[in-house]
């Protein structure tokens, strides 16, 4: 069940060479569970596999997930 308060939470997308981009990384505001938040999707984008990680700031508790970009 998602927490029902504001939490920060550091955000960090990886390319698929594993460099963070900085431009879609940071701090962010996860507001009852919930991080709804628009990217401004790179039109250069490399094809290949993307890592988004997630980490709670408090509590240290952190996931992932991956996609792949295809042109």
């Amino acid at each position: 069940q998602p927490v029902q308060n504001t939490l920060p939470v550091q955000v960090e997308i990886r390319d698929p060479d594993g460099r963070l981009r900085d431009d879609l990384s940071g701090t962010r505001i996860v507001e009852n569970g919930v991080l709804v938040r628009g990217i401004k999707w790179p039109i250069n984008a490399k094809n290949g596999k993307w890592t988004l990680a997630v980490k709670d700031a408090i509590s240290g508790a952190e996931d992932q997930a991956t996609w792949d970009v295809k042109k």
